[in-house]
């Protein structure tokens, strides 16, 4: 017979309903009585404050507010992606897919002259005729850049159905992803969303940052990638690596890129690296 007395512990496991491994002061037939009993159980849960055998709530997330867009970079490269549109609007979205390395569909009756060029020269497909229904099949992607409110009502019921992205220029609520403000700067990319509430201030946050992330980053990436690989083809250990990566990055590397200062760069990068490691040796121009 367990007793109170025998452990406040005991107690509280048996009554929680869950199993240790042994069950102390209680013989294995005694225990399959015990847990065969509910009226046992329930003379033990009398033992304990009810704060130790009452339902727990789920711990809540420390900010309530979910977040509507997932950020992340899509890899377009072969990629089929759709602008719908011919216009100024949908030559830039169709520019930037072309950079990610997408394959280009423009569905319009129309197109700017750059369209055009793109389309002659093979760098895209061009539809020339309105978008109908069934277009969306086989893309990854797809922007609307149109002033057809009811096409854009339509083509945002059609995307949920085939499962493709849409992206509706200026009409967040028919998104199902929307397209960040950006500052680049070679292999720098920062991204800028305001969740499309409101892209004039992100416009704004991104010509902020523009004066701040000048070429000098573009550079230091650059030179950051060939002592990459220069240190890969060397056999260096990978706990190595992450020392002198995170060395060369908390250096200041950046700013002597920034002031073209070679002879201070190369120090760094022999002190860091080890002696074969300078510009030259890496094919780096500052």
């Amino acid at each position: 017979m367990l007793h109170a007395s025998e452990g406040y512990v005991h107690a509280k496991i048996l009554a929680s309903g869950s199993r240790p491994a042994t069950l102390p002061g209680m013989t294995n037939m005694a225990e399959a009585s015990f847990r065969r009993k509910p009226e046992s159980r329930e003379r033990l849960r009398r033992l304990l404050p009810r704060s130790h055998y009452a339902p727990r709530k789920a711990p809540e997330a420390a900010d309530e507010k979910m977040m509507r867009y997932y950020p992340t970079f899509l890899d377009l490269h072969g990629r089929r992606c759709l602008v719908i549109g011919g216009g100024t609007v949908a030559e830039r979205k169709v520019g930037t897919l072309l950079h990610a390395g997408g394959l280009v569909t423009v569905i319009s009756p129309t197109l700017t002259a750059q369209l055009q060029a793109w389309s002659v020269r093979g760098e895209i497909t061009a539809l020339l005729r309105p978008y109908q229904s069934g277009d969306l099949a086989g893309f990854a992607l797809a922007f609307a850049a149109t002033d057809d409110e009811v096409l854009h009502q339509r083509l945002a019921e059609e995307a949920r159905v085939a499962n493709v992205w849409l992206n509706v220029v200026d009409r967040p609520a028919l998104c199902s992803f929307i397209v960040p403000a950006l500052v680049s700067q070679g292999d720098l990319t920062v991204a800028i969303s305001t969740n499309g509430t409101s892209p004039a201030l992100a416009k704004r946050i991104r010509e902020d940052l523009e004066g701040q992330f000048g070429p000098e980053y573009a550079l230091t990436l650059t030179l950051l990638a060939r002592v990459r690989e220069m240190v890969a083809n060397a056999k260096v250990p990978p706990a190595e690596r992450q020392r002198l990566f995170t060395a060369l990055a908390a250096s200041p590397l950046l700013e002597y890129v920034r002031e073209r200062e070679i002879d201070q760069v190369d120090a760094l990068l022999q002190q860091t690296v080890g002696q074969s490691c300078t510009c030259a040796a890496l094919g780096v121009t500052l």
